[in-house]
């Protein structure tokens, strides 16, 4: 086979490739959202539809009349709270790390990814004992103060990365001009930084946002509840509320897609500059 024929051929293969996994991450986002417009009726049919016959919005008008706005209220005020609260920490703790030279700095960094890499359910129990012991049980404030735990590790990390590649000069030229550390650090460090800060923040808000098992775990009260609490009661035993349970899923992509559209060309920076150190 000539290098002639190859090109196209490889090209051809790439392009499938490519239109597969297209296909294979747009299709369930296009199937919900299709779901979500469908009647009760046509949703159970046993000829599945591509097309909504009518567009039907009375499952959105359902959720919304039994309360969404109180549990997407709650769930947008403990993610924001959550996402400030890690990125405080984060920026602070890769800043230390990627500035200072200290004795135990390398075994800081290590534990922080190790603590990255621990699944969800190790913590439940230990941080369970945290929440009772200072009564914060059924508060809202419980879940703003266990987010950050899985959220920081990974803030750390990618910004730890993303501060190593910044000049050192641009800093001290902030410090002879008369900035402290920390004036240096968010005039100077950050706005040069922005795609991995977005790129972080975004992770951790997304983290915050989506979590059922520890809210399902500390919160009892029904205004308390976030939204995946409220989508998960959805599932009647053996009987799925399709429409609505697809309706509350498109309303809560909603603050995520517009994150991530408004910061898309930083968190695509974010992700490949704060992958690798010089």
């Amino acid at each position: 086979m000539s290098l002639r024929t190859r090109k196209p051929l490889g090209r051809i293969f790439f392009c499938f490739g490519l239109g597969m996994l297209v296909f294979i991450i747009a299709f369930p986002l296009y199937w919900m959202i299709l779901t979500s417009l469908k009647t009760t009726a046509e949703i159970y049919s046993r000829t599945p539809t591509f097309f909504p016959r009518t567009l039907y919005l009375g499952h959105y008008v359902n959720i919304v009349k039994e309360g969404l706005s109180v549990y997407y209220k709650n769930s947008l005020m403990v993610a924001m709270s959550a996402t400030g609260f890690s990125m405080l920490i984060a920026i602070l703790a890769a800043y230390s790390l990627s500035h200072f030279r200290y004795k135990g700095r390398q075994a800081v960094s290590q534990m922080i990814l190790f603590v990255y890499l621990f699944p969800a359910a190790v913590l439940f129990i230990p941080l369970l004992i945290v929440i009772n012991f200072f009564g914060l049980t059924d508060k809202l404030s419980s879940l703003i103060l266990v987010y950050p735990v899985f959220g920081v590790p990974f803030a750390t990390w990618l910004l730890t990365g993303y501060f190593s590649t910044i000049p050192r000069e641009l800093e001290e030229a902030a410090r002879i001009d008369g900035c402290g550390r920390i004036g240096a650090l968010f005039r100077v460090i950050l706005p040069v930084a922005l795609p991995g800060v977005i790129t972080a923040t975004v992770y951790c808000f997304l983290l915050s946002w989506n979590e059922l098992l520890y809210a399902f775990t500390f919160i009892s009260t029904e205004s308390k509840k976030t939204t995946p609490m409220w989508l998960s009661e959805r599932i009647l035993g053996d009987v799925y509320l399709w429409g609505e349970l697809m309706a509350g899923a498109v309303l809560m992509l909603i603050p995520i897609l517009t994150m991530y559209l408004l910061g898309q060309k930083y968190i695509i920076q974010g992700l490949t500059a704060g992958a690798v150190k010089e």
